[in-house]
């Protein structure tokens, strides 16, 4: 990852309150996988978490230039848009992949009905086109029409289990009514939890499957759901390999970060995860604020500056847009605290 030349911190703490943990997205306990393509040699990449090999495929010709770093905001990542690859291959002229060595504790999701999945995919990706392109597939190795996929479809998001259609939610609306554009890096989280879920063609978000996009969750409809077990291996032996950027619909263009964690992120760890960019200025909140009114500043509010960190600024509010929030003190990048007088009040958190 990149250091940034500049960056503006929002400190969203308790006051008078003991503190919590906060949460780290690489040494979370039950992070499992972490393909950041920083790792790579010749047509290999190795993820940053269990030591998986991914090695690049293609129906065509392939270039190192896959993994790549030109214009990037994540580090290095994986350009699945190649422009050496010129010929037809699998239908699609595009068609590289990157396949990962099968690995049953970090893929499957375990068994039982309800809710013991409890995972959540998260991921980078930039394209020329929102419209079609599967991110994620994990297909059983004898048997191809069992598999999951992680896909965009129709301009949606979604996550789809073909067992007998066990499990499929996307988002309601297009990738494009969300905010998302072409040829920019935007930040996805899938969570897959069957504990709380229904069949609907209504927009929700009830339900205990999930999907975020860029820090914020957005509203789904769970298309299918069945009381089915979703591993694809069932036997010790886990033979089939994780594939980044083939399926159903081969993917065009960059991918970086695909995490796996082994429970539910919360809403703000959604957020934390998608605010961990070091490379552009960005607000980063470090504990949820209690719904009080009035609360009087008690104590200072001390903090460690982020790493690289040259330029910061501490707010207190409720707007995610650091632009709309009262600025309270601002300072370079050794500036670590802000003194009770200095942040008046009483203060509002609603």
């Amino acid at each position: 990852m990149k250091k940034s030349v500049l960056f503006t911190a929002t400190l969203i703490l308790t006051i008078a309150v003991s503190t919590q943990a906060v949460f780290d997205p690489d040494t979370d306990p039950n992070l499992s996988f972490n393909l950041n393509f920083e790792n790579n040699i010749d047509y290999s990449t190795i993820d940053a978490k269990s030591n998986l090999v991914g090695n690049a495929e293609d129906y065509n010709s392939l270039s190192f230039d896959m993994w790549r770093n030109i214009n990037s905001i994540r580090g290095i990542y994986a350009d699945f848009n190649q422009f050496n690859d010129l010929g037809i291959g699998a239908g699609e002229s595009n068609d590289c992949s990157i396949s990962i060595a099968p690995n049953g504790p970090v893929f499957e999701f375990g068994d039982g009905w309800p809710g013991n999945e409890h995972t959540t995919f998260t991921f980078w990706f930039n394209m020329p086109s929102t419209s079609a392109g599967t991110f994620i597939r994990h297909t059983y190795l004898y048997d191809e029409a069992i598999y999951w996929e992680i896909r965009a479809y129709n301009g949606k998001l979604g996550f789809s289990h073909y067992y007998e259609n066990s499990l499929r939610f996307e988002t309601a609306d297009t990738l494009t009514a969300l905010g998302v554009t072409n040829n920019t890096w935007h930040h996805a989280v899938i969570v897959v939890d069957r504990t709380n879920c229904w069949q609907t063609a209504s927009p929700t978000t009830a339900q205990s499957c999930k999907i975020y996009i860029d820090g914020a969750e957005v509203p789904i409809v769970m298309s299918y759901l069945k009381a089915n077990n979703i591993n694809i291996d069932t036997y010790m032996y886990y033979e089939s390999p994780l594939v980044a950027g083939s399926g159903e619909r081969n993917f065009d263009g960059q991918m970086d970060e695909i995490r796996i964690y082994n429970r539910i992120l919360s809403p703000m760890e959604v957020s934390l995860l998608y605010q961990n960019n070091p490379s552009v200025p960005h607000t980063m909140a470090l504990q949820p604020v209690p719904r009080l009114s009035g609360v009087s500043i008690m104590t200072d509010v001390n903090w460690v500056p982020a790493t690289g960190a040259t330029a910061q600024t501490l707010y207190f509010g409720t707007d995610s847009n650091p632009l709309n929030l009262p600025s309270v003190k601002t300072g370079n990048g050794l500036l670590t605290k802000a003194a009770n007088a200095e942040l008046g009040g009483p203060l509002n958190f609603l």
